[in-house]
């Protein structure tokens, strides 16, 4: 981790990531947790859909929305002073891989009014449009791989179901 004191930006990132040293996320919902995981000095501090599970009341990741990711993003800025502020797990939100334009605006939203400096995108390879729309809005992407928390509901779920009696 950098020191506590210095801000964290993309080149900064970059520069962890060269110098072979690990990069620290946490998932804050809250001013008062982004302020106390922001001062112990993580990296990068993110607004994810699981919001939805864990603040919302929801039973899925999948029935979040732009209004409540967006009010979640603002209180976890007001209290982040120097780590980096990723939001949303954005190819999950209401939109389908056609609708990457959707996308960018969602996306420039939470940048413009939440407050975010990147937008994090769960399965970003099954959205490359998507990829590039934010990208080019001049926006810096998280591209998330592999198996994220909503592709294992995904695939999890129908198995889970032929258990059930």
């Amino acid at each position: 981790m950098e020191s506590p004191a210095a801000t964290i930006t993309i080149p900064t990132l970059q520069q962890i990531e060269r110098d072979g040293r690990k990069i620290v996320e946490w998932w804050p919902g809250t001013t008062r947790s982004a302020q106390i995981v922001d001062r112990v000095g993580v990296d990068i501090v993110s607004v994810g859909d699981t919001v939805g599970i864990n603040l919302w009341g929801h039973s899925t990741p999948f029935e979040i929305t732009m209004d409540e990711m967006l009010v979640v993003c603002k209180a976890v800025r007001r209290g982040v002073k120097r780590a980096l502020v990723s939001c949303c797990d954005f190819s999950f939100l209401r939109s389908s891989p056609g609708r990457h334009r959707c996308r960018a605006e969602s996306a420039v939203l939470m940048v413009k009014e939440g407050g975010a400096d990147m937008i994090k995108l769960d399965g970003a390879p099954q959205f490359p449009d998507a990829v590039r729309a934010i990208s080019r809005a001049g926006i810096p992407v998280f591209a998330r791989l592999g198996i994220t928390p909503q592709t294992a509901l995904q695939i999890w779920n129908p198995i889970q179901r032929c258990f059930e009696t």
